[in-house]
């Protein structure tokens, strides 16, 4: 998806990230991935976060453009710094969350609040005031746990791409909801070492045959152009 001059009428402008078109909010500089780079998606985040504004003509989301472009440029500002820094804090507590397994919704239901109690106790409250800058919303969490595991999936097809040879080991196993999920495993080399990462899960949603099974990693593949030649299947 590319970006449209007159999509600053939605209040978005654009950033580009390795040749990819990625639009941000003028209002609260929130970065949403490329597939949201459609009038309806933008709109839709426009109404859902900044309502009051749905009205406002488009010299208005220009004028807040041209503010946001003053601030990037001043990048040693203190708004840039706290802007910054609440948005890193936000993506690793939801990195860590998720490395524990549990609800992200228990950031905002207990982690922040334990955390401003704490911070108030040691450092006082105008410094516990400041982890309000930190968003931890439910919509927010799930949205960075997307863009980590996808960052995650692109490290990793790099590093295949770039490695001579790789070899895949295919498990295929059915949960609790005794639905069949297809997990694929690779081992390629980084550096002239050996390293093994988790590639991609899939449900097998009619048949869990051979036929079906390759059909689906191929498709894989094929979406993020490996070559099929250099890789070993494994049982």
């Amino acid at each position: 998806q590319k970006y449209l001059e007159d999509y600053i009428k939605f209040g978005f402008t654009c950033q580009e990230k390795e040749g990819v078109d990625l639009p941000q909010c003028v209002i609260c500089f929130q970065v949403l991935r490329n597939d949201s780079m459609k009038p309806a998606k933008l709109k839709l985040h426009l109404k859902k976060c900044h309502p009051n504004l749905l009205q406002k003509d488009e010299d208005y989301f220009e004028r807040r453009l041209s503010g946001l472009k003053w601030q990037c440029l001043n990048s040693t500002s203190a708004f840039y710094n706290k802007t910054s820094n609440a948005v890193n804090a936000s993506y690793i507590v939801a990195y860590k969350v998720t490395q524990t397994k549990k609800p992200h919704t228990i950031i905002e239901q207990l982690m922040l609040p334990c955390a401003k109690e704490m911070v108030r106790l040691v450092l006082g409250e105008e410094a516990a005031r400041k982890l309000n800058n930190i968003s931890v919303s439910n919509d927010t969490i799930s949205r960075w746990i997307n863009e980590i595991s996808q960052n995650i999936s692109e490290q990793v097809v790099d590093e295949i791409k770039k490695s001579p040879l790789f070899a895949i080991q295919l498990d295929e196993s059915t949960d609790i909801t005794l639905c069949s999920q297809l997990m694929v495993f690779a081992r390629y080399m980084v550096e002239e070492d050996f390293k093994d990462e988790f590639l991609f899960c899939k449900t097998l949603d009619t048949t869990t045959k051979a036929q079906g099974v390759m059909e689906i990693v191929n498709n894989f593949f094929e979406s993020f152009s490996i070559e099929r030649e250099r890789g070993i299947p494994k049982c």
